[in-house]
């Protein structure tokens, strides 16, 4: 009878490891918080990885990364709803209910160094090789996309806009060759001609590309916790995900090194975060602790951050370097680059 008991309870205690190992739940006092005088509406951080930038309220905060601290706050004087580092890590675009986007330098002055004339903005990003602004309006079905190294102006007209929060995701990818921008459906275009190439999806905000550009991922709003992967080549869908937690995805993002996804979301309201493994298709960390709807996502670099930002006035700070994922030493052109740096991914995402 003892020997029974012994061995029941030695099958519990391998079956309570192996479960454990399967799933890890991070809680709120297991990340670092940045408190923000207001909510916060983007995070981003710089390319070397040394500061994070977040945006709230009118407000922007310039956090050091070695340090730990506040190095510098801008004012710009109107509602901010999104920021973007440029590629050399040295300049900040900023956009919201203004008519123009201020980018400031972040080693000088405080007054801005230019200012790009547009409308109300939800969303910004910069092309990888620094040549391109690209800006959603919140006004209107339009993004236009500013030349900064010419004088070129494109927009992108007729796009379906969700008129509530959040603002659908607009983003280059990784190597530069695509432009894709969320909405009803999601839409994307080849950078080179500007000429739109394929339409994907429904109704729907967050979207993500892989490292290597091949897959674009795609979060629903349709209440069943589908993340959709495509091929950014034929429009067709490469494979899905169905969370239990995550109903609604809010914000997605891809780890630099493209081998996991985060998911920010909620059943009502979408304050817990999800770290999926691709490869293995399941969950491996799910991240608690804020209290308020998390309104943006961002990976640093060397894939040992996720920032998360909420309407709760705080950003987390998520140690996630036991699974780091980096940046990939080439994720542009050639399809032999790419299937090294790849290497036994799944549908080489």
């Amino acid at each position: 009878m003892k020997r029974k008991n012994t061995s029941s309870i030695m099958s519990i205690l391998i079956c309570a490891i192996l479960l454990s190992s399967y799933l890890y739940f991070a809680k709120a006092d297991e990340s670092k918080i940045i408190k923000h005088p207001q909510s916060v509406y983007s995070v981003r951080f710089s390319s070397d990885g040394k500061y994070l930038a977040i945006a709230g309220g009118q407000s922007i905060l310039l956090y050091d990364m070695e340090s730990n601290r506040i190095v510098k706050r801008w004012d710009p004087n109107f509602w901010i709803y999104a920021i973007d580092f440029a590629p050399n890590g040295e300049e900040i675009a900023v956009g919201g209910f203004s008519m123009d986007i201020p980018i400031y330098k972040i080693n000088t002055v405080k007054r801005p160094s230019k200012r790009l004339n547009s409308d109300t903005i939800g969303f910004l990003d910069f092309s990888p090789d620094g040549k391109w602004l690209a800006a959603r309006s919140m006004s209107k079905p339009i993004t236009t996309v500013f030349g900064l190294t010419s004088d070129k102006k494109i927009t992108l007209k007729n796009l379906a806009g969700l008129s509530s929060w959040p603002p659908p995701r607009i983003l280059f990818s990784p190597n530069g060759k695509l432009f894709a921008a969320a909405g009803n459906p999601v839409v994307i275009w080849e950078v080179e001609s500007w000429r739109e190439i394929a339409k994907i999806g429904g109704t729907d905000r967050s979207i993500a590309f892989s490292a290597t550009s091949l897959t674009l991922a795609q979060g629903t709003l349709n209440g069943n916790g589908e993340i959709i992967f495509w091929n950014t080549s034929t429009g067709k869908e490469r494979l899905s995900f169905q969370s239990e937690r995550i109903k609604n995805s809010i914000y997605i993002e891809f780890s630099p090194g493209g081998h996991y996804l985060a998911v920010a979301g909620g059943q009502n309201v979408a304050s817990i975060i999800e770290i999926w493994n691709i490869k293995k298709e399941r969950v491996i960390k799910v991240l608690e602790g804020h209290t308020g709807p998390i309104t943006t996502l961002d990976f640093s670099m060397d894939g040992k951050w996720l920032a998360s930002g909420s309407y709760d006035q705080t950003v987390r700070l998520w140690d996630i370097s036991p699974i780091a994922d980096p940046s990939p030493k080439s994720v542009d052109t050639g399809t032999d680059k790419i299937a090294t740096t790849w290497g036994q991914m799944k549908s080489a995402l």
